[in-house]
């Protein structure tokens, strides 16, 4: 705002946001009150340096912090200025409808998709194994082996009493295009509240049939009275794009915006991504739909063939109601 006000293309250089001051780089990115209340947020998840290391110091203010911090440190810290900028450009020359809530949620979700894209850059599918364990504020972090030797932790993260975790999956068939889902809820004790295997509408791939089945499971959710913490998917694409807000050349878009609305419908549900290895029943109970001529939802008491599916979960040793 400031180089448009030397040049006379502006008849200040304020800020627009604020109105605190003119508005340079620094300002944009650090000093403006969007851009501390992000940063404010994203210190509940990631380990960034303290507040008074964003002082402005002089124009090499940012490489002489970066300097001071640690690798993964400058990643997260480059990753919130720039997103801050996008929260600067939204409201000057968009909608104005971004949040600090949405921009946490991506955030959170485009780094753990960075983190888990291979270094060769062959992955071409929506499902890949990665090298990363669930941190306790349910992150991905680096478990310090290499790839191919990747520890495997079989924890699970309870939601808030008075909600459930939603788990899902589907199966994708190139012959018809057909796609079949499964879904699991559990509650904070880790018993299961409800169970489904369900044949999808057609989809053209299998990100696609991931994201219908991200938009069942809360679906399900909203007609059975549920209240979720959390939808958890395997595949890093169809969440990444879930939790966009901003539209994409993509054939699943309308189901991308149905997945919107239903957020706001659960204030507080998260999209995430887990690793396939903790989505063992979601993934078999969509195998077996393959098998269902019609759609299934049980709760409470649920069919052995479910119990037999969820006992062998290497994730959870789950306590059920029978």
């Amino acid at each position: 705002m400031v180089n448009k006000y030397r040049r006379t293309l502006e008849i200040d250089g304020k800020c627009k946001i604020c109105g605190l001051c003119e508005e340079d780089s620094y300002h944009a990115t650090v000093y403006c009150t969007k851009a501390k209340a992000l940063r404010h947020e994203m210190r509940k998840f990631w380990k960034i340096p303290e507040e008074k290391a964003f002082t402005y110091t002089g124009k090499d203010w940012l490489p002489i912090m970066l300097a001071n911090c640690g690798k993964d440190e400058r990643a997260l810290v480059l990753m919130i200025l720039w997103r801050s900028w996008h929260l600067r450009c939204n409201i000057i020359h968009g909608s104005g409808s971004e949040t600090i809530a949405n921009s946490r949620v991506f955030l959170l979700n485009y780094m753990s998709c960075l983190r888990n894209t291979p270094e060769d850059g062959n992955q071409t599918k929506g499902k890949t194994q990665v090298s990363f364990l669930p941190s306790t504020n349910g992150n991905l972090m680096d478990t310090g082996q290499p790839k191919d030797k990747a520890i495997i932790m079989p924890t699970w993260r309870a939601p808030a009493s008075g909600t459930v975790c939603i788990n899902v999956d589907a199966a994708f068939s190139e012959t018809g295009r057909k796609a079949t889902t499964g879904i699991i809820m559990r509650d904070q004790s880790g018993s299961i509240c409800l169970a489904a295997c369900h044949p999808t509408t057609r989809s053209s791939n299998i990100e696609e049939a991931e994201a219908n089945a991200i938009l069942l499971g809360l679906q399900i959710a909203r007609d059975y009275d549920f209240v979720p913490s959390s939808v958890l998917s395997d595949c890093f694409g169809a969440v990444t794009k879930a939790n966009c807000h901003s539209r994409i050349n993509n054939s699943a878009w309308s189901i991308y915006e149905d997945i919107h609305q239903l957020k706001l419908y659960f204030a507080d549900c998260s999209i995430s991504h887990t690793r396939r290895e903790f989505n063992t029943t979601a993934h078999e109970l969509a195998q077996l739909a393959k098998s269902l001529e019609l759609g299934h939802t049980w709760v409470t008491p649920l069919p052995a063939v479910i119990l037999d599916i969820a006992v062998k979960d290497p994730v959870i040793s789950t306590s059920m109601n029978e």
